[in-house]
This record gives C-alpha cells, sequence and structure tokens, in this order.
C-alpha cells in the first residue's frame, strides 16, 4: 500500500508537474539531448546522465522533461522498496514500514524527480549500495555489485566518488571490489585519456570540485588569518544544517507554486535533519556501519575537500529517514517487548 502510494504521487507530479529550478540549474533537456547525440561529452562531463536524457526524450516522443521525469520517479518508487528493505534489516520491520511512510510522502524526494538533475537517480544508486551491505549474500557477490554500482554512480555524477572510502572500509573483500570498480571505469578513463593525452582518473581533476583553497591562511601578513581555515569549515557545516531565510528570498522564483515548494522542502529538511540526527545518536551501533558510513563519509570528504552545496545534502537524507524511523518505531517495538515480559 505504501508503495503503490508513493508511486502514485511520484508518477503524478512527473507527468503534470513544473520543473523545479534551482539557483545552480545549468542542464537543459534539450542541452544534454544533443550532448548525448553529438558524442560531445567533454572529459569533465559525466556520460551517464546526458544518455538517460536522450533515451527519454526519443521515448517521449518530444523536448518536453516528462519522460525524463517519468524515469526518476520509476526509480524514485524502487527506493521505497529499497527503504524498506533497509530499514526492517537495519532495525525490525516496523522501522521499514516507518521509513518507507515518510520516504513515500517526503517532498524533497518527490520534487527531486521533477528537476534536470541526477539526485532522484542517486539516491536509488546509494540505496542499492546500503541494501546490497545488509543483504545476506556471498561477500564476493555483495562486493562485485557495490563497485559495479559505485561505477556506474560516478559515471552520473563525478563527486560520487566520494562514496567509495565508505565503501571500501565496510567491505570484506577490498581487493574483489576495486579490481571490479576499476573494470566498470575503465572504458571511461581510457577514452578521456586518451583525448587528454595523458593518465586521467575517470575525470580532468576539475570535475571532482576539490578545493584546498578554503585552507589558506594568506601570503600577505597583513592579510593573514589563521582562524580563516576554521571559518570556512563552519560555513560548510552550517551549509549542511540549514541555510537562512535570507538565502531562501534571495533564491526565490516568482512563481508561487515554486516559491512555496522552496519552502516546503526547507521545512521538511530540517524536520528530517534534527530527527534523524536525534535517532543517529540514539540507535547508531558498529552494526549499521556497513550500511551508514558511505553515505556519512561521502558527506565529511565534501565537507572538507570540496566547497559543499546544499545540493549535495539529498543523498544523507534517506539515511536520516531510516534513523528517524527507528528513533520512533524500534523504541516502541522494545517497549512492546518489555510490556510483555512476564
Amino acid at each position: 500500500m505504501i508503495l503503490l502510494l508513493g508511486s502514485a504521487l511520484r508518477i503524478y507530479f512527473a507527468l503534470s508537474g513544473q520543473v523545479q529550478e534551482g539557483v545552480d540549474e545549468t542542464w537543459t533537456i534539450a542541452g544534454l539531448s544533443s550532448i548525448a547525440h553529438k558524442g560531445a561529452l567533454d572529459t569533465l562531463t559525466p556520460p551517464l546522465y546526458p544518455v538517460i536524457v536522450r533515451i527519454s526524450k526519443v521515448l517521449a516522443g518530444q523536448s518536453h522533461p516528462a519522460g525524463l521525469f517519468l524515469i526518476q520517479a520509476i526509480l524514485s518508487s524502487f527506493s521505497i522498496a529499497l527503504v524498506y528493505d533497509i530499514g526492517r534489516k537495519m532495525f525490525c520491520r516496523r522501522t521499514g514500514l516507518v521509513a518507507a511512510a515518510v520516504i513515500a510522502i517526503y517532498p524533497n524526494l518527490i520534487l527531486s524527480n521533477l528537476r534536470i538533475r541526477p539526485d532522484s537517480i542517486l539516491i536509488f544508486l546509494l540505496l542499492s549500495i546500503m541494501a546490497l551491505s545488509v543483504s545476506r549474500m556471498r561477500e564476493n557477490v555483495k562486493a562485485s555489485g557495490m563497485a559495479i554500482i559505485s561505477g556506474l554512480s560516478i559515471m552520473l555524477s563525478p563527486i560520487s566518488i566520494f562514496i567509495v572510502p565508505g565503501v571500501l572500509i565496510t567491505t570484506r573483500r577490498r581487493i574483489l571490489f576495486l579490481i571490479v570498480l576499476a573494470v566498470t571505469l575503465a572504458p571511461w578513463t581510457i577514452r578521456n585519456s586518451t583525448r587528454m593525452n595523458r593518465l586521467v582518473p575517470v575525470y580532468d581533476r576539475a570535475a571532482y570540485t576539490v578545493s584546498f583553497d578554503k585552507y589558506s591562511i594568506g601570503t600577505v601578513s597583513l592579510n593573514r588569518d589563521k582562524w580563516r581555515p576554521l571559518h570556512r569549515i563552519y560555513l560548510e557545516i552550517e551549509t549542511l544544517f540549514g541555510r537562512s531565510w535570507d538565502e531562501v528570498r534571495d533564491e526565490e522564483p516568482q512563481d508561487p507554486g515554486l516559491r512555496n515548494s522552496n519552502y516546503v522542502t526547507t521545512w521538511s529538511y530540517i524536520l528530517v535533519l534534527f530527527l534523524g540526527l536525534a535517532g543517529l545518536i540514539r540507535h547508531f551501533g558498529k552494526r549499521h556501519l556497513a550500511a551508514g558510513l558511505p553515505v556519512i563519509g561521502y558527506i565529511v570528504l565534501l565537507i572538507f575537500l570540496t566547497d559543499f552545496e546544499m545540493g549535495a545534502r539529498i543523498l544523507l537524507e534517506p539515511l536520516l529517514i531510516i534513523f528517524l524511523a527507528a528513533l520512533f518505531a524500534y523504541r516502541a517495538r522494545n517497549r512492546l517487548t518489555l510490556s510483555m515480559t512476564p
């Protein structure tokens, strides 16, 4: 029932919704489709999303993004089932049901399907990695599956490479994981290295948005500030935990519907963030590392190695929702067990 409700909401908005544009929106359906059609991908552009856009345009038979949004909505519907499975295996069936119910109606993930960005597809891939990590499959199969999905994630968005360290730490077949990941990324690495006449680690360095400028304290004595790096890190963490209403107003679109969706997503994120963090503090343990560390490591590495952007927060939200569900459902289950004990 939860899956049907969540799927119906997503498909409805995908077929009738309006494009949710953000301040950093740079991609368009026509532009991405043209790139994929002409083979004009450079060494900075991830190839998978333009190909998906091209396929969606061919299937839809028009340049309107409904075809792309429908693909993203279907994958987002699968994410509901994955969240249930992860929550059930990490905690209990009730936790899985509550987490699935929350994510089925969670505005941020529904509206992410209406953006010309790979966020909803990345969430599906990340949840697939998490589901594999808590599954009872053989370790060789799990390591190979997580490596292939990690490779696809990197081909979808370069910064997904920051998921890899967390997966590598938690898997028991690290060598196998690295070999399969290298094989998955080899065609694109060879293609870009050939174009640049030098070894390119999948993409050119700029694609990973790594920046160490925040650690500079200045070279001129008058401009030197030893506290500047800490202040920059603080600003990155502040971006993770929220944003000021002045920024929301500055970025408001003129359309009332889009403006209202901005407020809905902001408030829903704040609610999920703090309840999810409360659940993490209360329930996170060693047995949750396999599913949680790739996501937590991704966020930490982005904060310390890149200029952290609000759009990167969305991969953290499914994990927060699972622990939000555990905060209520798992505790309720324990109390019920205690009350039935003679």
